[in-house]
């Protein structure tokens, strides 16, 4: 369904990006096709990535088309941007850099908190498969004993167990420019997430994917302070596994780029490149450091 609008900032004209882009020949009109990719990305609400479909992205001709724009222009804007850090360009597949930095909040929050319940259902669904296959086998080898109902009794308890400590991590961040404030909502944030994770432990359960990501992300990249930064984690852990990134977040930590973005384009730059396993520190790319705000 797409957004029904996006977070612009009021200096956006002053930043030094936009005024040059806005002295060049046909300046005005490349920003103008700026403003329309940033409503276009909204519309189409997958995180700053433009496709059409899952094989095709957009192209020039077809944003020409969409934005009633001359091709010519759309081509120079694009080309503009991407050299200015504003967009990239993966596998023939345009995105906007930091799209997912400056349009988080409200709409992305509710996003994540759809996938993590979609999450938690197949993590569920999977640990009751479990937990039915264990009870089948009790079943075969006492089979004088009528403890069926007993079993799935527990089985469901046991769920019920896992719900509510799925729910406490549910906690909502703060997005205060106070620092104090941040920090306090770090502490408290990570002191329950630690809570309810060795509570998880304790019970005997195999963790879901992404756990690791998380405890390694906020022990050594930076303190998580709100539950929209897990979610994102916990996104990027389902799509690429633990292990990936955790490589990912140990490259960031090497060029002081402590962010979920940075990790985020290290993962898409090592998929784009086709890697199969983890590159050293010497096959690794080195990646600018293109996180010179733009504000949308």
């Amino acid at each position: 369904m797409g957004r029904p609008w996006i977070k612009l900032s009021t200096a956006m004209f002053d930043d030094e990006k936009i005024k040059l882009i806005e002295l060049m020949p046909d300046g005005k009109a490349m920003l103008v096709i700026w403003l329309k990719l940033l409503c276009f990305a909204g519309k189409t609400d997958n995180e700053g990535v433009f496709r059409f479909t899952k094989e095709i992205p957009y192209n020039e001709e077809m944003f020409a088309s969409i934005f009633g724009e001359n091709i010519n222009t759309v081509r120079l804007a694009l080309q503009t941007f991407i050299k200015f850090g504003m967009m990239e360009k993966i596998e023939g597949t345009y995105a906007l850099t930091n799209w997912t930095k400056y349009q988080s909040e409200t709409a992305a929050i509710e996003r994540a908190k759809e996938k993590k319940h979609e999450r938690q259902k197949r993590w569920r669904e999977k640990q009751k498969t479990l937990l039915l296959g264990t009870t089948s086998q009790k079943r075969d080898v006492s089979k004088t004993s009528p403890r069926p109902s007993t079993d799935v009794k527990e089985t469901h308890t046991e769920l019920e167990e896992e719900k509510e400590l799925e729910e406490e991590l549910d906690i909502e961040g703060t997005t205060s420019k106070n620092k104090n404030n941040c920090l306090a909502a770090a502490a408290a944030f990570n002191n329950t997430f630690s809570k309810t994770e060795l509570l998880t432990r304790n019970h005997g359960k195999q963790s879901p994917v992404g756990v690791k990501t998380v405890d390694f992300y906020n022990k050594n990249v930076f303190p998580l302070s709100s539950s929209y930064e897990r979610e994102r984690l916990l996104d990027l852990a389902d799509e690429y596994g633990d292990e990936w990134c955790i490589a990912a977040c140990k490259e960031a930590i090497d060029h002081q780029a402590r962010s979920i973005a940075y990790i985020d384009k290290v993962l898409r730059t090592w998929r784009a490149k086709g890697y199969k396993k983890i590159p050293d520190k010497k096959s690794a790319p080195v990646l600018d450091d293109q996180y010179n705000d733009i504000p949308f």
